[in-house]
């Protein structure tokens, strides 16, 4: 396509896009389609000892941040003695699906003797700890941890911590 000028000149521009277009419109479509597939994986998902994990590392988390956020101390309680092991925290509760059982690895002495683990946050973001391995019947399992000097709780895959 030509174009002439004010002042006489032939001007060329192709017609299309630029690179800058065609990426943005690329990450556009990334994010849209990988946003959509969290969404059915989550909502499809069956209860196993992977997902129990990350509702149970979700709450831990929420604790934490509220302690963070208020400075005063927030605590998770887990039921290791009910069937299902359920935790608890202001009201919102997590329990296991069935055929999902829950060990208290670390932290022993968090356990009362009426079966109930307390992991208490702090305000400046440490906890007092623990770990938890999640099992299920169809083999698979999971870790949680809590990290005592930074709060922060992550889920491992057995697997993965058998590498180590």
């Amino acid at each position: 396509m030509k174009r002439h000028g004010t002042m006489g000149t032939t001007q060329r521009r192709d017609a299309g896009f630029t690179l800058i277009e065609v990426l943005v419109v690329l990450l556009i479509v990334a994010l849209a389609s990988g946003t959509a597939a969290f969404a059915v994986s989550r909502n499809t998902r069956a209860p196993d000892a992977q997902g129990y994990a990350s509702a149970l590392r979700d709450l831990l988390s929420l604790a934490q941040q509220r302690a963070m956020i208020t400075a005063n101390t927030q605590a998770v309680e887990i039921d290791m003695a009910s069937v299902p092991v359920t935790a608890t925290w202001e009201g919102t509760d997590v329990s296991a699906p069935p055929g999902v059982s829950v060990d208290l690895l670390i932290g022993h002495e968090l356990l009362r003797s009426d079966g109930i683990a307390r992991i208490v946050f702090f305000g400046e973001g440490g906890s007092t700890g623990a770990r938890f391995e999640i099992s299920d019947a169809k083999g698979g399992g999971a870790v949680v941890a809590t990290n005592w000097l930074t709060g922060i709780s992550i889920v491992e895959r057995k697997d993965d911590e058998t590498r180590r």
